[in-house]
């Protein structure tokens, strides 16, 4: 009883912990979008006079470097979806039972003695698991200067 117990309660820890990451993940991706935005604008801004005269002879290379640097300098704000707020519902509910029998049968005949003797134990487990996250997005615009 207590092996299945504890297996329940621990796949019910890593489905909440898995929930939590979600909600972890959806707040950082955008911030780290925006980090990444951000910091590439401050590079094109930046030129290094080396690296374009090394990337110059390179065509292909050369003209899909100036595409994106294009890119990002005509960005000047953008709109991000954030969560507003999150709710995380969870139940878990466990259910055993144990049911135990024994029974021993004496008989004898002149000459012939029988013992029989039996046991059983049955044992039934049943969990059910339900974890609802809610999550509420709000766009949100950044400026990226």
């Amino acid at each position: 009883m207590a092996l299945s117990t504890a297996i329940s309660v621990a796949s019910f820890s890593v489905v909440m912990t898995e929930t939590f990451g979600a909600v972890t993940a959806s707040t950082l991706v955008p911030a780290t979008f925006l980090a990444l935005l951000r910091a590439a604008k401050k590079g094109t801004a930046n030129a290094n006079e080396s690296a374009d005269a090394l990337i110059k002879e390179m065509m292909g290379v050369n003209q899909a470097l100036n595409a994106v640097k294009a890119g990002v300098e005509s960005i000047d704000e953008i709109d991000l979806l954030v969560p507003k707020t999150a709710k995380i519902h969870g139940e878990f509910e466990f259910e055993a039972s144990e049911s135990y029998s024994g029974n021993v049968v004496i008989g004898g005949l002149v000459n012939v003695v029988a013992v029989a003797a039996g046991y059983s134990a049955l044992y039934e487990t049943s969990s059910r698991n339900k974890i609802t996250l809610d999550v509420e997005f709000a766009a949100v615009n950044y400026t990226l200067s």
